[in-house]
This record gives C-alpha cells, structure tokens and sequence, in this order.
C-alpha cells in the first residue's frame, strides 16, 4: 500500500486555526475565539469516494479515502477500496466516475478491513486521545454524505476505530462566512475563489486539497458543531439550522437520536411537540418544532440490521490503547409509550 506525499510546493495552506471546545449534553461545540482545540489534538480534512444511494447508506461501498492534516501539504493519506461486490454497478449520473476493477486494480485497491486498519493507525500517530486529544474529521457536506457513508461501511464490517473522534460539516461554515452565495457546492466554493475548477474532482484526493485550501484562504476560525461516531447531527432536520441546533444543545440535547429517546417518554405527537418545545424554549418556532417531532417520528433510513449483527460479534479497538469501545449506533424511530388512564 501506498501513502500518497504533497510536496510542499505543489499548493500553499496556512497553518491551521486553532479550536476551543465546549462540551454541553455530551456534544462537543466548537465555538469561536481563535479556536483552542484541547493539548494533543488533530484536524483532518477527508473526503470518501463511494457507489451507491447516499439517502440509503447501507447500500454504498467506498472506493476512494483520502485526509490531509489541516494545514500541513506533506501529512496526507490516499488508498483505493475493493466493493465487495460482483459487479461494480453503472454510475448513476453520466458526470459520476466510472469505477472498474482494471481501474482498482491499477491503483493498488486493496479490502475494506486492510484499507482503514491502515487509516486509523494513520491517525493515531496524529494525536493523543489518552490526554483528552480530539480527531477532527473535516469534509464538506459530511453530514449528509461522508459521515454516514463511512460509518456504514464500519457498521458492515463490525471495523473498530479509535477514542474522541468526532466530524464537522464545513458546508454549514461557508454560509456564515460566505453570506447570500447562489451555490455552496465545494466546486462553486472553489471557482468563486480560484477562478478554476478542481483537478480531477472524481478522486477524494483532491477535494482534500480543495478543501483544505479554501479553508485556509479565508482564515476564519472553523466554528459550528461536531459530532462522535453513531450520532446523528441534527442540522439534518428540515428547517433546523445553526440558531436552532444551539437551541437543541442548550436543551440537552446531543443528536438525533437523544431527541427521539425524549420522544419515546412521551405519549403521542402533540405532547411530544409540547415537551419539545417547553425544554428547549419557548424561542423554538412551532413550525420548526412540528418539523423536528415529524422528521424524528417518522425515522430515517439507515443500517439496523447490519448493526444488529455487528454487535455481539465486532472486537473493538483495546481501551488499553486509548479505542473506541462503542459500536456506530444507527438512528432510533420513536415508539410512543402508552398510557393507560
């Protein structure tokens, strides 16, 4: 396997800011003021390559990893993934990349298991979680894409990871730091910056190195919300933002998943809404409470059976050694309780 090397002259990030945490309800906020990250931790711009139907994460299969360190060109990380599938299945957009298997093997693809057994032991070297360190991983669109994708193939096969490792969306930052653009897409993000396109966009390496530039263009302290492994962020709610998700965390809440665990101490929609609305304040839009008791009520798609099956049977990381001891925990449907009167 290869771990692919920038030379420093090829493209100029400043070094990284720096950022200061703020644990609430077991949420790590990370809030603006030069941003002071705790002594031993690493942030990490990553991006995944996958096949598949993001809006079911079960069903995609990464072909591409790559990460960066923020700021540092010659701390960089690059390996293709063998599907296991059969058939490498037809992109389904004509502008997707075709992947084949000459193409893999070409690129010395290897498994899953080896691949991001590599990866963790990449990024281990890179902090220090035993002193309270915190992995940063960084893409853009994280939330919707990258995260629960990578999570899925962790789910599929039961892979352990390290301690303190949590996600940020940088899709959310740009619209606090690039206001009323008509595209947030990391391509148009990148053109209205550069004036160019990016090199190769199909491979993950290089929506690494976009990313990684334009955050260190604008030098604005990376400020938003990060969450760990199995949680589910919030900002994926219809008609919850920044404000809102703030008013969630101040509430006690942690992610999705929190706030259907609160749902299903309640007796129907209406005294959920209600509950809802008198823990996090009285602030909380109606509208934006019925969207969230809706959205949490009805569920999501996401990997149940694949973790059901994971469980008794995944060998964690040794906490001796600083690793996760929890597997990815999939999002949790509501199921009112009910009462008898």
């Amino acid at each position: 396997m290869r771990s692919h090397t920038v030379h420093r002259d090829a493209i100029y990030i400043p070094r990284p800011q720096r950022l200061h945490t703020a644990r609430r309800g077991g949420v790590m906020a990370l809030r603006l003021n030069q941003l002071q990250l705790p002594p031993g931790s690493v942030v990490i711009v990553y991006d995944i390559e996958a096949i598949g139907d993001v809006e079911t994460p079960a069903s995609c299969y990464i072909w591409n990893l790559a990460a960066q360190v923020l700021g540092e060109n010659n701390l960089t990380f690059e390996q293709y993934i063998v599907p296991p599938l059969t058939t490498i299945p037809e992109p389904a957009h004509p502008k997707l990349y075709r992947v084949t298997p000459e193409f893999l093997a070409s690129s010395g693809a290897r498994p899953w298991p080896t691949v991001i057994d590599y990866f963790w032991k990449w990024v281990s070297n890179l902090y220090h979680p035993a002193e309270g360190g915190l992995c940063v991983l960084v893409s853009h669109g994280n939330f919707r894409f990258d995260k629960p994708v990578f999570e899925a193939e962790h789910r599929r096969y039961c892979s352990p990871y390290p301690a303190n490792v949590v996600f940020f969306d940088t899709l959310h930052w740009f619209r606090t730091v690039l206001r009323h653009e008509s595209s947030y897409s990391l391509l148009d993000l990148y053109r209205k910056t550069f004036k160019s396109d990016i090199h190769n966009q199909h491979l993950a390496i290089y929506d690494v190195y976009a990313l990684n530039r334009l955050i260190g263009t604008y030098e604005v302290p990376l400020t938003g919300t990060v969450y760990p492994m199995g949680a589910t962020p919030m900002l994926r709610i219809p008609m919850v933002g920044q404000h809102t998700e703030r008013l969630l965390i101040d509430g006690g809440f942690e992610s999705i998943e929190s706030i259907a665990a609160f749902g299903a101490r309640h007796s129907g929609v209406t005294e959920f809404t209600e509950a809802l609305c008198e823990r996090v304040g009285w602030t909380l839009m109606p509208t934006t409470a019925a969207s969230i008791v809706n959205y949490v009520t009805e569920g999501t798609e996401c990997a149940t059976e694949c973790a059901t099956a994971c469980a008794s049977t995944c060998r964690p990381i040794s906490a001796a050694t600083g690793g996760q001891t929890e597997l990815p925990t999939p999002m949790v449907t509501v199921a009112f309780v009910e009462r008898t009167v």
